[in-house]
């Protein structure tokens, strides 16, 4: 749980090497943007909670690798856009 930690940005394979983390609660932060590569390695991720920050846009594969994401909470952002392959990739996504 890292809400509410005024957290502004992710390094690129910030989270690499964490396989079996099933839970990543980011939400009311100050994050603007993701990186690409922000969330590699997070294959059996199944709950991102990145709401209540200030995304403006999605990048493009920026949920790459994470074929076991179900729920991908992104309320309460600025998001304006969308690259058409933002979500490419999440097969077993239920929620969004």
């Amino acid at each position: 749980d890292l809400r509410l930690n005024l957290i502004s940005s992710l390094p690129a394979n910030g989270f690499e090497g964490l396989r079996n983390l099933q839970t990543l609660d980011l939400g009311s932060n100050m994050f603007a943007s993701l990186p690409a590569n922000g969330f590699e390695g997070l294959r059996n991720l199944q709950t991102l909670n990145l709401s209540n920050n200030m995304i403006a846009s999605l990048p493009a594969n920026g949920f790459e690798g994470m074929r076991n994401l179900q729920t991908l909470s992104l309320g309460s952002n600025r998001i304006a856009s969308l690259h058409a392959d933002s979500f490419q990739g999440l097969s077993n996504l239920q929620f969004l």
